[in-house]
């Protein structure tokens, strides 16, 4: 039996999609038995997961053989024989395993001189922070307001029209208030005491405080994630406030999906529900939206910042086509224990989003949640996987099941087209 040492050193030719067939099931039946080792496989997978989202920018996009074979200097190819006669008679003392050695210096300096520089090039680009993105523009600002990255924590104040960029933490103060205009017709109001992370045009990390999220509809979802949870959307208008130990979503207008770890629910028009991580059930309350409306109002973008920005909004025609596919399957009321996925393989070894499985019942009440991960993508050998059902009593007596996939966009962006989706009775 292999020892938790053998087996964790198998763990990066794992998550690379390198693994043998023999060593990848001593690996997976080793992980299912030791917890340690589970805990440190998916700690691997996740800075696995962090480094290809941080360095993405930095990543080496062409071949770069020619150049460094075009700088090479050029040399003599004599016959290996005469050559060699040659170099012992002039230089008597190349005799012996050193003086051989050091006969060859000039065929591989050259090359230890470019591997080098290669070497160096990449330490030096590893340390270079992530390019920022364009995410939007600065609509309204009411000091103090500042933004900093997770690279370069000093803080630098923000000011009216100055470009939304990504990756950026945004802080306002006890009297500050911003309005972000993001790309897509989405804008968002932070009040007093809120600190965000822009990590894109389509996604927020809501750290502290309150935000008025209008978003516009787009080719992706809309996500913003809290220290209580995740809330997607795909085109609404919602309020968010993380509170001491629990998040509370409420919508005004649309459908906003809210989900911790253990379960999810779908919010409609005048709904709230409030989050913690350890919840097993999330419901929902009504809400006054005239409220929430009011205390959004109070933030109001100025006349020529938005007239700048939504100039160059002008002329693009956004695809308006969901990034969600969704599979009605008849159960006829039998009981259910796995769901079975099947997709054509692609070509592509890396850069797959994992994916996100929701499923509910007849009346689309949310019966529990699951994740494909990005690693079953790579493989070309099979096309399929299956999900075990948790619990499955909690599905007899359903007649449908409706069994909703969203790709999970933080371990690539290669999305996966789903051919068949079945479910199995014990």
């Amino acid at each position: 039996m292999a020892s938790c040492g053998q087996i964790r050193t198998l763990f990066p030719v794992y998550l690379d999609g390198e693994a043998g067939g023999a060593e990848r099931l001593i690996l997976e039946q080793h992980v299912k038995e030791c917890a340690e080792c589970h805990a440190a496989l998916e700690s691997s997978r996740a800075t696995v997961a962090l480094l290809y989202e941080t360095l993405s920018a930095d990543r080496l996009r062409k071949d770069l053989t020619l150049q460094v074979m075009a700088h090479l200097p050029e040399m003599d190819t004599p016959s290996v024989q005469n050559h060699e006669l040659s170099q012992r008679v002039k230089h008597p003392e190349w005799q012996g395993p050193f003086g051989r050695m050091r006969a060859m210096l000039p065929v591989f300096a050259p090359m230890m001189l470019a591997l080098l520089g290669v070497a160096l090039w990449v330490s030096w680009s590893g340390h270079e922070p992530p390019a920022e993105r364009y995410a939007g523009m600065v609509l309204f600002q009411h000091q103090p307001v500042t933004s900093s990255t997770d690279l370069e924590p000093q803080r630098h104040s923000v000011h009216l029209s100055d470009r939304i960029s990504a990756p950026v933490r945004y802080e306002t103060g006890s009297d500050g208030g911003l309005v972000m205009g993001l790309e897509g017709n989405s804008e968002i109001r932070m009040f007093s005491d809120a600190r965000v992370k822009v990590c894109g045009a389509r996604e927020l990390r809501l750290e502290s405080g309150s935000i008025h999220c209008s978003v516009g509809k787009g080719e992706r979802y809309f996500r913003v994630s809290t220290p209580d949870g995740l809330i997607t959307v795909f085109g609404t208008v919602f309020s968010i406030d993380v509170l001491s130990d629990s998040t509370l979503v409420a919508v005004v207008k649309g459908e906003v999906q809210v989900e911790n770890a253990n379960t999810f629910i779908v919010l409609g028009d005048g709904e709230q529900t409030e989050v913690a991580p350890d919840l097993k059930v999330l419901t929902s309350t009504k809400v006054n939206v005239d409220e929430l409306t009011a205390r959004a109002d109070k933030l109001t973008p100025d006349a020529a910042a938005a007239k700048a920005f939504y100039a160059t909004e002008q002329g693009i025609t956004p695809r308006l086509f969901r990034a969600e596919q969704v599979f009605v399957v008849e159960t006829q009321r039998e009981p259910v224990n796995a769901i079975h996925f099947e997709w054509k393989p692609d070509p592509f070894v890396t850069g797959h989003a994992g994916y996100d499985v929701y499923v509910s019942d007849n009346n689309m009440h949310p019966l529990f949640k699951a994740h494909l991960d990005s690693l079953v993508f790579r493989s070309k050998e099979s096309g399929s996987c299956t999900v075990k059902v948790p619990d499955p009593a909690m599905l007899a007596g359903n007649s449908v099941l409706h069994i909703s996939v969203l790709p999970d966009y933080t371990t690539g962006s290669i999305e996966t087209s789903f051919t068949e989706v079945a479910v199995t009775s014990p």
